[in-house]
């Protein structure tokens, strides 16, 4: 069966399930945890924003929120679905419903997480130090799709040729998430000095535009092995090719940004 609008095939199997109590259960805990979240994040960067003068903190979670549009695009290329049946939905788009409890929780992975980085990228970074920025998405990432997955019955389901599946979740998909946190932090951080004025209303479109990029550019593997029939051994170095482009993406960034970097880009356009 082929769902209404959507341009790739999705199981009967997959299609045809339904949320239970307990994902309605799940769902509302983790609305009102990622809630809290950006509350408290938003009250953080208003508070920043009047002690340095500059909004870029706040718009980078505003970037997080515009980067729920790109999760459509994402579950047809990761071949994840959201139970449209008992959902609670927020919004659909290329055939794909989302739903509600996804909204906050984009925003504090892909907002939250970013303006954090953002504040810690400021003033002097060490490669160490951008290293570790970046790992910790890649954690909470893991930590929270396992729990979504394991302690709900249906809250969403990855399905197709998935490679290095641990707990039920793809953990190739942690770093390129990741990568969609760390990487429009590092574009914005270079061109801090030059985002001026009106040029502020364009943080928000880095998040969702760049991880769009980097998620299409490090996943392309992967996605090809999830839509397709190929062996086993193919899928799992899909997923290992695909792990390595985002480490490998990282790498660059952190050589042009770190400050104990010789190719530290970030300080001449400072001084330009």
């Amino acid at each position: 069966m082929i769902v209404p609008n959507a341009p790739l095939p999705v199981p009967d199997s997959v299609v045809n399930i339904a949320l239970t109590a307990t994902d309605h259960a799940v769902a509302n805990g983790i609305f009102w945890i990622a809630t809290i979240i950006v509350t408290v994040a938003v009250i953080y960067a208003l508070l920043d924003w009047r002690k340095n003068g500059s909004p870029i903190p706040l718009l980078l979670i505003v970037g997080g929120t515009a980067a729920n549009l790109a999760e459509p695009f994402v579950d047809i290329a990761a071949g994840c679905w959201h139970p449209a049946i008992g959902q609670h939905t927020i919004f659909e788009l290329m055939g794909r419903p989302m739903p509600l409890w996804l909204f906050p929780t984009y925003i504090a992975s892909f907002g939250v997480q970013a303006m954090a980085t953002y504040v810690g990228f400021r003033g002097s970074v060490s490669a160490r130090a951008m290293w570790l920025w970046y790992l910790v998405p890649i954690a909470s990432d893991i930590v929270l799709e396992i729990c979504l997955l394991n302690f709900s019955d249906n809250l969403y389901i990855y399905y197709g040729n998935q490679p290095l599946i641990v707990a039920g979740f793809p953990l190739f998909w942690a770093p390129i998430n990741a990568l969609g946190v760390f990487f429009p932090v590092v574009v914005v951080s270079l061109l801090t000095p030059f985002i001026r004025g009106w040029k502020l209303i364009l943080v928000p479109f880095f998040t969702p535009l760049l991880y769009a990029a980097v998620m299409g550019a490090t996943g392309l593997p992967s996605s090809i092995a999830i839509n397709s029939n190929l062996p086993n051994g193919v899928v799992q170095l899909a997923g290992i090719v695909s792990t390595l482009l985002a480490l490998a993406i990282v790498h660059c960034c952190i050589r042009v940004v770190a400050e104990d970097s010789p190719y530290n880009v970030r300080k001449l356009l400072r001084s330009a």
